[in-house]
């Protein structure tokens, strides 16, 4: 080893003797230094990111939740996470579900603040033996040691028990092989206990209430969560009764403002029309409202098989397709019912057991708490697709594979005009006929894409 290199050992065993002493004056742990390199650095988990993204969104647009404002709306929110991850050839249709999830959350928000009930019951009982002979037990003999309910069923065992004990005779089986031993007896000589149940119910129109936003959230480890925010307003609960009612709506844009074209409301982004579910309020060129929604669906393969492939696109389009009908009744005409039953149960206990097989008496010590909850919620929808057009087919290649499939419907006035002049129409009679002309059948050729003349449609 030459002598520079000793030296440079030398130097950096200086400096490293100099930062422990360092860190030790500055009361910090040169060992630790790796774990503060994480803590900057903290895992955030999709639902973390998504709560904060909605109360982001809360504070931008000036709102509370679950707050009427001063204009008459009151906000909502709710959160999901796909429980599955994007490996799941079903991962499309979990997220999917992880909105109506959301947005089942919000509708039971709305149904107990508008309509909701609740009712129950409290009970407690508290007793304590504190007598000299409370760890004694009676003798087996002493009537006080049964009930006459206990007296009945030892009865009813011992019945069952002569007709099992023939049976075993019968088989050359002696039945005191299988005589079960004396069980335990038990005397309690304290208790306190609390339990309370109660039972939420509520039921009542939905209309009125709309997803105004959607978020997705997706953290390091691949996890995704959907969030919602949803609005209701009397205005909008009175367009879904006029267009639920075939009445021309009453709702208008304020004086000085302007609608446009349904198309451009529209994203051109698939990844941002990927993100976007529920239904939206618009205004068209006429300052009539409009109803958007953004329906969509999944699938996944990867094989090289072209037929599968389509007929794959083709389920995920007609199920795209009925989500974005679906969520346009769902804010025109739904009902729901909900109910929430709720237990708690704190027990706290003291016994004193005897031993049969020793006849040795101990104290057994009881603490346990019962938390249960269960919920049920049933939406009922209705809506005369009279008024709807599909605006929008188109498809979205997500980065893990899945094909998001998405169809985006629009309900409006002039849809519900131009459709009403359908089932009305009423064919004029013609005098003259005509022949129809005998088509040529001609052959398929080769793969290709055509594009037919057009016409004039202003007529």
């Amino acid at each position: 080893m030459t002598s520079n290199t000793i030296k440079m050992i030398c130097v950096s065993i200086f400096f490293a003797l100099f930062n422990m002493q360092v860190f030790a004056e500055d009361g910090v742990d040169p060992g630790e230094l790796s774990d503060i390199q994480e803590k900057t650095s903290e895992f955030v988990s999709s639902s973390e990111m998504t709560r904060d993204a909605l109360n982001d969104f809360s504070e931008k647009m000036g709102i509370e939740y679950g707050e009427e404002d001063e204009k008459g709306r009151t906000f909502y929110n709710a959160i999901e996470t796909v429980p599955v991850d994007i490996t799941n050839s079903q991962w499309g249709k979990w997220r999917v579900v992880a909105y109506k999830k959301a947005v089942a959350k919000i509708k039971q928000s709305f149904l107990e603040d508008s309509y909701g009930s609740i009712a129950g019951e409290t009970l407690t009982k508290y007793a304590s033996d504190d007598s000299d002979n409370r760890m004694e037990f009676p003798a087996e003999s002493d009537p006080r040691v049964k009930s006459k309910t206990s007296e009945i069923w030892d009865k009813l065992v011992a019945l069952t028990g002569a007709k099992l004990d023939a049976a075993l005779r019968d088989l050359d089986i002696d039945p005191e092989e299988y005589n079960a031993l004396s069980k335990e007896r038990k005397k309690n000589i304290f208790r306190n206990n609390f339990t309370e149940k109660s039972v939420k119910k509520a039921a009542g129109s939905l209309a009125g209430l709309m997803t105004i936003k959607t978020f997705e959230g997706k953290d390091t480890k691949g996890n995704y969560t959907i969030g919602v925010v949803a609005m209701y307003k009397r205005s909008l609960k009175q367009l879904a009764y006029d267009i639920s009612k075939g009445r021309e709506p009453m709702l208008t844009l304020k004086k000085g403002k302007k609608g446009r074209n349904v198309k451009s409301y529209i994203p051109k982004s698939k990844k941002v029309l990927s993100d976007t579910f529920g239904v939206r309020l618009a205004f068209d060129e006429t300052n009539s409202p409009v109803l958007i929604s953004y329906g969509q669906w999944s699938y996944m393969y990867k094989g090289k098989s072209q037929k599968k492939l389509d007929r794959g696109y083709e389920h995920a389009l007609k199920k795209a397709k009925t989500e974005a009908e679906k969520q346009l009744a769902q804010f025109v005409k739904s009902n729901a019912q909900f109910q929430e039953m709720e237990e708690t149960s704190a027990i706290e206990e003291e016994n004193a057991v005897l031993n049969p097989s020793d006849g040795m008496v101990h104290s057994e010590d009881i603490a346990e708490m019962v938390d249960k909850i269960s919920s049920t919620m049933k939406v009922k929808f209705k809506l005369d697709l009279g008024g709807r057009k599909i605006a929008k087919k188109t498809s979205y290649k997500h980065p893990s594979g899945h094909e998001i499939v998405m169809v985006v419907a629009v309900w409006s006035q002039k849809n519900v005009n131009q459709t009403n002049e359908v089932r009305k129409f009423k064919p004029q009679k013609s005098k003259k006929t005509s022949t129809p002309k005998t088509k040529k059948v001609i052959d398929a050729g080769p793969a290709s894409v055509g594009e037919g003349v057009g016409m004039d449609t202003d007529f």
